[in-house]
């Protein structure tokens, strides 16, 4: 079972290290946990365990982990897990604060191109709450049984759940990290207002967010070069 929360948040080593919220850490730490040979010896947890939460059953097997994974227009996919053998992956958009505006319908493109043939691509957004991908225009090549929303706390409660059957071989450390991931997650959730999650969850507020940051950034840089002056 995980780790007991409360509404009182309590400091997780990911607070201390300063990387609470930031995409690319937590998307590091899901990489090294889907990797079925690393050090943390809990083999194929997080894959059976995703996908188990999305329907289905031993979808990927010998599959490799990419971050970063680049496609057409230097656009990257945050975690890409796939096998050339039966053409199958899964693309996994990584989302903690930022709004959905990623061109999930190229990532699928590029994807298939490279495994060739009828490739199978599931598309997932992980995110701090669920979005509506049937309405997100940049998803709308994607089957409806080929994309899925699904949250953080959802796919580490379920690696809990899992974890059980895993734990006689586990790393002790790496429970240990897996336990304050969750903790971080926890604590993310409680901080969360409302109000502001409804408005990022809405899909066409995209646009505004993105005009609200350049905004936000351009001040930002002229702040900056006025105090190196």
């Amino acid at each position: 079972t995980p780790p007991a929360t409360s509404k009182a948040s309590s400091i997780s080593l990911m607070d201390i290290t300063g990387v609470t919220h930031h995409e690319n850490m937590w998307s590091e730490i899901y990489k090294f946990f889907f990797i079925e040979n690393e050090q943390h010896l809990m083999g194929d947890l997080f894959i059976r365990s995703l996908e188990e939460l999305i329907g289905l059953g031993h979808f990927l097997i010998d599959f490799t982990v990419e971050r970063e994974f680049v496609v057409n227009d230097d656009k990257r996919i945050d975690i890409l897990l796939y096998t050339k053998d039966s053409r199958k992956a899964i693309i996994i958009e990584n989302k903690v604060y930022h709004s959905l505006n990623n061109d999930l319908n190229l990532y699928q493109r590029s994807v298939r191109k490279m495994l060739g043939g009828k490739a199978d691509v599931k598309t997932i957004v992980l995110g701090m709450h669920h979005y509506n991908l049937a309405l997100y225009k940049q998803a709308s090549e994607i089957e409806t049984s080929n994309k899925f929303s699904i949250t953080h706390k959802e796919l580490l409660d379920k690696v809990f759940d899992n974890l059980s059957a895993y734990i006689k071989d586990a790393r002790t450390e790496y429970i240990f990290l897996l336990k304050e991931f969750y903790k971080n997650i926890c604590n993310m959730i409680n901080k969360l207002d409302l109000s502001v999650l409804d408005f990022y969850s809405h899909n066409e507020n995209a646009q505004r967010i993105a005009e609200i940051y350049r905004v936000y950034k351009h001040i930002e840089d002229f702040v900056s070069d006025i105090m190196e002056c």
